[in-house]
């Protein structure tokens, strides 16, 4: 199967090349979807996503709420512009994270 060329590489919000890294962790036009793989991985390491049952579901939640990596360019849902009376989604904190990186912390000591 060849690969079709035709397809730009650039993403929407202007940058060069869209990477699925640089989807999940530094485009703007997902930040408001990003909280959601922050719950399971801080800084959205790979190998939590991906390698762990919580991850993948993490991961289908933000596919399916940012409809990030969708071809029929429509790209994402409509986005709010954040002030500074926005609040956090009540579960961006995870405590079970929390706490494990405190008993991480205390052990490398």
């Amino acid at each position: 199967m060849k690969a079709d060329t035709k397809l730009n590489p650039a993403c929407s919000c202007g940058e060069p090349y869209q990477t699925r890294t640089y989807i999940l962790c530094d485009c703007c036009l997902y930040r408001d979807h990003r909280y959601i793989l922050e719950k399971i991985s801080l800084f959205i390491y790979p190998s939590d996503i991906l390698g762990t049952h919580k991850g993948i579901q993490a991961l289908t939640e933000f596919l399916l709420k940012s409809n990030a990596f969708i071809r029929s360019g429509t790209g994402p849902p409509t986005q709010h512009k954040p002030t500074i009376n926005d609040r956090l989604p009540e579960d961006y904190f995870n405590e079970e994270l929390e706490n494990s990186y405190l008993i991480a912390t205390h052990n490398s000591t």
